[in-house]
């Protein structure tokens, strides 16, 4: 199985600890922000512990390394998710509460790109980056002969869908400035995203089903036409998509890639 190279997200390093206690403090009192600063600290220590650009040159390199890079992400992402459960609402208040939480767009890291004070910014581009690196891990896994392999591949891929389909839920609910958001965090190129990963799970599974004689026709079929229909939409909307974050020479391989023989 072949796939395509997606870079990471490269993401500035911060420290939020010094807005979340003026405007905690103030906004809900010195004891509240007590009680949350051990945990505000440890998150923002995962947080800036997080190299993404040398995770990207490690990751293309070895694959291997994927497992460690997920472990930090998954706990960073927790804390995320708690913030977000308890203050997403204080984000709207700019003037008195404003965390620069900073990304570059993976296809165009140069580029600067405003900080947005947002729960939910930050918590669509970790679920980005995680994407890509389970979706690197389960290309590599599920390209190996051996079926356990290939069922690990598969567990890979269906994680990087599912961060996926998180990203989708929560960009609607992303109140910001459209011109802040990078390209590669359009509603349009993770959707051509979800229907690829959807396409590579199911050839994936088509790899594993030809090696079992069990299996009839009918369900082989039915498989092929769930790859071939989602590789299809993928490819349908890359053609369509005016404005790809990826580079044209990029875009072509992925076009390559939108199929299933």
């Amino acid at each position: 199985m072949r796939g395509i190279y997606l870079p990471l997200k490269y993401a500035d390093k911060i420290d939020f600890t010094k807005p979340f206690q003026n405007y905690v403090a103030k906004r809900h009192g010195k004891q509240i922000y007590d009680g949350i600063e051990p945990t505000l600290k440890d998150m923002a220590s995962i947080r800036n512990s997080l190299d993404f650009q040398k995770m990207s040159v490690q990751l293309n390199n070895d694959y291997r390394l994927a497992a460690d890079f997920e472990g930090l992400m998954i706990n960073y992402l927790r804390y995320v998710y708690l913030i977000d459960n308890f203050f997403s609402r204080d984000f709207s208040d700019t003037k008195n509460f404003y965390v620069p939480f900073q990304w570059s767009d993976s296809f165009n890291p140069k580029k600067k790109q405003r900080p947005v004070s947002n729960s939910k910014y930050e918590l669509v581009s970790i679920l980005y980056n995680l994407a890509v690196v389970y979706y690197t891990e389960g290309i590599h896994f599920a390209s190996l002969p051996n079926n356990q392999e290939k069922l690990k591949g598969i567990a890979k891929l269906r994680n990087a869908l599912w961060c996926i389909n998180e990203i989708k839920n929560l960009l609607p609910n992303l109140m910001v400035n459209p011109a802040d958001i990078p390209s590669d965090l359009n509603l349009t190129y993770i959707t051509l995203l979800q229907h690829y990963f959807i396409g590579l799970t199911y050839g994936a599974l088509i790899e594993l089903l030809e090696q079992d004689k069990k299996n009839g026709d009918m369900k082989m079929a039915s498989v092929h036409k769930i790859a071939s229909k989602n590789f299809s939409m993928a490819y349908d909307i890359s053609i369509a998509m005016k404005d790809s974050p990826m580079p044209n020479d990029e875009l072509r391989k992925l076009q390559a890639n939108l199929h299933y023989n």
